[in-house]
């Protein structure tokens, strides 16, 4: 009888609140965020956002590794200066990493913040210096102008560009510079990517709306790519066709130059002359903001007079009401992708696609007997 070899798994490590917290101590004290002492138990607790029982566990662990000194058991901890001293000659060589987008992360509640977030407590640890930079996308005759000084002052080991425009690829491929795209839109050679995809996004928010009786579904398009703005127009195309509605740009997908308020703003005001909307697809929250400003002014109410649909998700939107359906994507799992990246980058350029999760909301409503009652453009004289 012949022996079946029995496999043999490592068990998946599991991370815990006071792993987290003890982690963040450490980066804290290598950082030298306390030269002498750090506070109390229930201070560090209110700072990291967990239970001084959390806290406490975590210094527990500091003072057996000898990062700390206890003193006394009513006094607060010590920092062991020559300890950390050497820690810190013992730490990896350090790489950088700059992490671009073309607006200042003002918020914590930002998306990409998140990332930038994730990316620093993946890769602190083992050496690399995670910053930020907000650089100009377009035009490309002052954005490379801008890039190549940035290069030369910071000098990069790896560039994590948010929302990527293809003149910015087109640099990087120029200047021989290690990137990687953070969403957005390739250039003419590829680079490694990850990323959602919007078109099935839509797909399923077009799905959704049509079946709830919208023939009259328009997506904004403000300051996008020409090859993206195509791409999002065969979507809607196709499945208004297969409603028996036909595709009108102007009306499903009216263009801005480019992404000002008062661009954007001027672009709602035209299509709500031609066409009264009785559903709209918002690609980000900086997007839907206006969009909300302009239904306010013109008393359109969510769900009842317009049905909306978010293919993003921000941390903030949680406080609107009522509640937006969206897509909610999996940042931190592509920044753990990007980690692994900068970590060994790509030999061959490697896309890959992450699926985000439909939430369903309460700014959805239904045609059929209530006050939404829009003019398909396209469909007029098959109604007729």
């Amino acid at each position: 009888m012949r022996t079946v070899p029995t496999l043999t798994m490592k068990a998946i490590e599991r991370v815990t609140v006071a792993d987290r917290t003890e982690h963040a101590l450490r980066e804290a004290l290598l950082s030298g965020r306390w030269s002498d002492r750090v506070p109390g138990v229930r201070v560090l607790g209110q700072q990291l956002g967990v239970s001084p029982a959390t806290a406490s566990a975590a210094v527990r662990r500091l003072v057996a590794d000898g990062w700390l000194q206890h003193d006394g058991s009513r006094k607060r901890m010590r920092v062991d200066i020559e300890q950390l001293r050497e820690r810190v000659r013992q730490r990896p060589t350090q790489r950088r990493l700059l992490f671009v987008t073309p607006e200042e992360l003002t918020t914590g509640h930002s998306t990409a913040l998140i990332a930038v977030s994730e990316l620093h407590q993946e890769l602190f640890h083992e050496g690399w210096d995670v910053r930020h930079r907000m650089m100009p996308y377009e035009p490309p005759e002052v954005a490379w102008r801008a890039w190549d000084r940035c290069l030369e002052q910071l000098q990069p080991d790896l560039l994590v560009v948010w929302g990527a425009r293809p003149s910015a690829c087109d640099w990087a491929v120029a200047r021989g510079v290690k990137m990687v795209l953070f969403g957005g839109i390739q250039g003419a050679t590829p680079l490694p990517l990850i990323s959602v995809q919007t078109s099935r996004m839509l797909e399923r928010a077009m799905d959704e709306l049509l079946g709830r009786g919208h023939l009259t579904v328009a997506m904004p398009m403000w300051a996008r790519a020409d090859s993206f703005r195509q791409r999002m127009a065969d979507v809607m195309s196709a499945k208004l066709a297969s409603v028996g509605v036909g595709f009108v740009p102007r009306d499903h997908q009216p263009e801005a130059s480019n992404n000002s308020p008062e661009a954007m703003y001027d672009t709602l005001v035209k299509l709500w002359k031609r066409v009264r909307p009785t559903a709209l697809v918002v690609m980000d929250w900086r997007e839907f903001v206006l969009v909300s400003c302009f239904l306010r002014d013109r008393g359109i109410s969510i769900p009842g007079d317009l049905s909306v649909v978010l293919l993003s998700d921000y941390p903030s939107m949680e406080c609107y009401r009522p509640m937006l359906t969206h897509f909610e994507h999996p940042v931190k799992r592509m920044a753990q992708t990007v980690a692994n990246w900068a970590r060994v980058y790509p030999p061959k350029p490697v896309t890959k696609y992450c699926e985000p999760r439909w939430v369903e909301g309460d700014s959805v409503g239904r045609i059929g007997g209530s006050t939404l009652q829009g003019r398909a453009p396209g469909a007029a004289a098959k109604r007729r």
